[in-house]
């Protein structure tokens, strides 16, 4: 990444490229984990920064994947997934639980019901409170 936020390949693809996809949902991870590291060690302020940041990463991920696949492909079921999980640790649990919904949706059109990415977001609801 160039100290801009940018990934470096962004000299050699366009901008909606999947590569940027990919790079943003990376990213995304990397600041969640910071985001529960920095709240984990009571630093609040950096917590909500990283996760503000995360949720920002994954969004740009998702834009560009809609541009790219279906609106109900499994790729994109996955970043729905992420962003749900980033939203939870953001604590707000309504846009947490929407995004789980919208995965589980998704996954559910390709794959039965003892997928493993089925039973993971499942679990996840059940444990955020969502219901599944």
């Amino acid at each position: 990444m160039h100290e801009t936020g940018e990934p470096i390949s962004s000299k050699h693809f366009a901008p909606d490229h999947l590569t940027f996809a990919t790079s943003y949902n990376n990213l995304a991870m990397i600041q969640q984990a910071q985001g529960d590291s920095y709240q984990s060690q009571g630093e609040f302020a950096k917590a909500k920064s990283e996760l503000a940041g995360a949720r920002a990463s994954i969004e740009r991920a998702i834009a560009i994947e809609s541009k790219h696949f279906a609106p109900d492909h499994p790729t994109v079921a996955t970043s729905y997934n992420n962003l749900a999980g980033i939203c939870y640790h953001e604590g707000d649990r309504a846009a947490a639980c929407a995004n789980f919904k919208k995965a589980l949706a998704i996954f559910l059109k390709h794959f039965d019901d003892n997928h493993p990415n089925v039973k993971s977001v499942r679990e996840s609801m059940k444990n955020v409170g969502c219901g599944a």
